[in-house]
């Protein structure tokens, strides 16, 4: 039994005496001289078993001690891949003041869809990664077309839709950010094969990618864009409707649906409102 520092010692060895034993051997675990925890084992009653259990205790104790300093490495690596995600997406949305925050609040809105639709832990992480960073390719358009009141012209366009595959790219050589890729580069992909940049339909799009586009364009509808002002939300929830088994997965739009009615997103004010996403 592996006990934290601070936990009552009396009430571990009751525990320990409920289950049989009667002679108990505690030994700490220790990391670069810091207590992170006590291995506290029921040892044999006869003097040869009782050596050979002090010994299999001791041996498991620095093997236990070496798993919890490699666990709060990795603790320590994936805190910091958080907050570099962070940063890129926050590079990417303070380029404009139209796009402020609208990679975490899309982000918080596909986890919501996702959680709704029954996601596991491991593919929600995978969501709110790929949430965070979707637009980073973005960093590479310039902010004059971000800002642009008017319509886009086609090159201008052109440039936009580049920015799935420039943030693939700029993702490709980070291993921790490898698995993400498939969002990023899909996330402008349509359920009936009609968007970019690879033409997919169906479920040749990741999960992740067809719960993001939802999020992505409630957000760019729900919020003004340099070229016209918020939609209302009875209108957003129509245009997302209609679009549904075109630009959509129904099954994501079902969930969507469930998380929030035209009613709850009037009650949303314009700054805690999902925000942005053109192109």
């Amino acid at each position: 039994m592996i006990v934290e520092p601070g936990r009552d010692f009396q009430g571990l060895l009751s525990s320990l005496s409920g289950n049989g034993a009667r002679r108990f051997v505690l030994l700490p675990l220790l990391h670069k001289k810091q207590l992170a925890g006590v291995l506290a084992m029921g040892i044999g009653g006869e003097s040869g078993q009782a050596k050979e259990d002090l010994l299999r205790a001791r041996q498991i104790a620095d093997q236990v001690a070496v798993a919890l300093a490699n666990a709060g490495l990795l603790e320590e690596l994936a805190q910091s891949n958080w907050g570099a995600m962070t940063a890129l997406a926050r590079t990417v949305d303070t380029k404009s003041p139209w796009t402020a925050g609208h990679s975490e609040r899309v982000t918080e809105l596909a986890l919501k869809i996702g959680r709704e639709m029954g996601l596991t832990a491991k593919e929600l992480d995978l969501l709110h990664r790929g949430g965070l960073l979707h637009d980073v390719g973005k960093i590479g358009v310039p902010g004059k077309i971000l800002d642009k009141p008017d319509k886009l012209t086609s090159e201008e366009f052109a440039m936009i839709r580049e920015h799935p595959e420039k943030g693939s790219r700029i993702l490709e050589p980070i291993p921790a950010f490898r698995d993400v890729i498939p969002i990023v580069s899909q996330h402008h992909e349509k359920f009936d094969g009609k968007g970019y940049p690879g033409g997919l339909s169906g479920e040749q799009i990741s999960l992740g990618a067809r719960i993001l586009a939802v999020a992505d364009v409630y957000d760019a509808l729900a919020a003004d864009r340099p070229y016209r002002p918020a939609f209302p939300p009875d209108m957003v929830h129509a245009i997302i409707d209609k679009s549904t088994g075109t630009h959509f997965d129904p099954v994501v739009v079902q969930a969507f649906q469930k998380i929030i009615s035209p009613v709850e997103a009037e009650n949303i004010s314009c700054e805690d409102r999902p925000a942005t996403f053109s192109g």
